[in-house]
């Protein structure tokens, strides 16, 4: 009864429709590319040029070149990793704009062609095309039709805490129907219910299947038991399955850049430490430069808006400096626009002393939800993160980067553990991969865990990704302070 059960739960999988989902993208690209080059267009005729969108309008059927480099690359697999995605939207975008040119070039005449429009909607198209995906999925995501199933195997053999934070954090393009287990069923009883997937026996489940074969992934934890016994499982799941994932036990060592290498007929990966890269790290820092100068240039205006309000609004000084922990240990100053009373620090021991839930609190998070330090000025400030823009100027002093983990105190070095020392290696960061995945509804656990996951797996892309996000995150003014 309970194989029967599983073949039914797997078959369930047929409300899915993973190849809608490259179509989805496929739809967001050619409207990013629409939309991009058709204000180009406009802005330069209203800005005085003989250009109009008829003459461009010809052109349509280069909008499907855009489609087809992007499909080359790979931009339209079901688990693109993010930053890879980031990747292949540049290099795609700057190709199409290279062909683009050539074309016209050769094809018609290039006076009939404004080489400011092409430079303009490349340059909006190196962040229109990602931010449309990213809107697509964020939208589309809430369908049952999107996403691939997924069984997931072996998993019982870690902590249960372990697997429902692997599940939190799956791509949302993976549905899972059914957990299976190495033993008796009762082991995956905790996990099944903490991620509301139901638990079968694996041996029992695979067999009852039969001859059937279904359009779903197979996602097997190797490690769990011998190499003999992991082979076979994934040989007995290529029979129904169509494709399998392998994961290992060291999994939360992972690397989303690694590459597989062949070590005597053996399947291995080779982890690249991207972050003690000389030349990466080169320019990751000119990056820093040559963004937080522009950003510092833009934001002047608005900074002094800010300072002048949070003067007004309560006395003290508008900007507040405070200790923190840099690369190598060293402490530096870094600098916020002032958020709470002049006088937060008596008051803290105040009500830290009068309410033991508030102590609790801070104990754990180091943050309080509902801070009555916070003014009324600050506190908008901190939901949209502008308090920390004058950490551009950190930034330029070399003392912080504008992607990192999130700056610490000393008094939070033992909450990192052993992810401490690998903290110590980097510069912390202005934005980061905590701040746009959750910002202060993250556990403190969590917060570690994604600094950790940032340091193993940086690159380029990913600072790009995570920059692309953090508007979105600034804007979610439903953070409670």
């Amino acid at each position: 009864m309970e194989a029967s059960l599983f073949t039914e739960t797997v078959l369930r999988k047929a409300s899915c429709r993973p190849w809608l989902m490259p179509l989805v993208l496929a739809a967001s690209d050619l409207l990013a590319v629409t939309a991009a080059w058709a204000v180009c267009v406009l802005v330069r005729q209203f800005l005085g040029g003989d250009f109009t969108l008829s003459t461009y309008f010809s052109l349509w059927p280069l909008g499907g070149l855009y489609l087809a480099i992007y499909a080359a690359l790979g931009g339209y697999r079901l688990l693109l990793h993010p930053p890879r995605e980031m990747k292949i939207c540049t290099l795609g975008t700057s190709l199409a704009a290279l062909v683009f040119a050539a074309l016209t070039f050769w094809l018609r005449n290039p006076l009939e062609y404004s080489r400011s429009i092409l430079l303009a909607a490349t340059l909006l198209l190196l962040v229109l095309v990602p931010a449309a995906r990213l809107a697509a999925r964020s939208f589309f995501t809430r369908f049952p039709w999107w996403g691939h199933g997924a069984v997931f195997h072996g998993f019982d053999s870690l902590a249960p805490e372990k697997g429902a934070a692997m599940f939190a954090r799956l791509n949302p393009a993976i549905r899972p129907l059914a957990l299976l287990s190495l033993g008796p069923v009762e082991g995956l009883a905790d996990l099944s219910a903490r991620v509301g997937v139901p638990a079968f026996d694996g041996s029992k489940a695979l067999a009852e299947m039969g001859r059937r074969r279904v359009s779903a992934l197979f996602v097997v934890l190797a490690g769990a038991g011998s190499a003999p016994d992991t082979a076979g499982i994934i040989e007995a799941a290529a029979a129904h399955f169509t494709k399998t994932i392998i994961l290992h036990d060291a999994m939360y060592l992972g690397n989303h850049w690694g590459r597989t290498v062949d070590v005597g007929h053996l399947l291995g990966l080779e982890v690249v430490q991207r972050l003690l890269d000389p030349k990466r790290m080169l320019l990751k820092k000119s990056l820093d430069i040559l963004l937080s100068l522009l950003l510092l240039v833009v934001a002047l205006p608005l900074m002094g808006l800010i300072a002048l309000c949070v003067r007004l609004d309560s006395p003290g000084p508008a900007l507040y400096r405070h200790s923190r922990v840099g690369r190598g240990g060293r402490m530096f100053e870094m600098f916020k626009f002032r958020t709470m009373r002049s006088d937060s620090e008596e008051v803290f021991r105040e009500i830290i002393m009068a309410d033991g839930d508030l102590r609790r609190d801070w104990e754990a998070d180091h943050k309080l939800r509902h801070d009555p330090r916070v003014t009324r000025v600050g506190r908008f400030l901190r939901r949209t993160s502008l308090d920390e823009l004058p950490q551009l100027l950190n930034v330029l002093a070399g003392d912080m980067s504008l992607i990192g983990p999130r700056p610490i105190v000393p008094a939070e070095a033992d909450k990192y553990g052993d992810v401490y020392d690998m903290y110590l290696r980097v510069l912390p960061g202005m934005t980061g991969l905590w701040q746009v995945s959750g910002r202060s509804v993250l556990g403190y656990a969590e917060r570690v865990e994604l600094d950790a996951y940032y340091i193993k797996n940086w690159s380029f892309w990913l600072d790009l990704y995570i920059l692309l996000k953090t508007p979105a995150a600034m804007c979610n003014l439903r953070a409670a302070y």
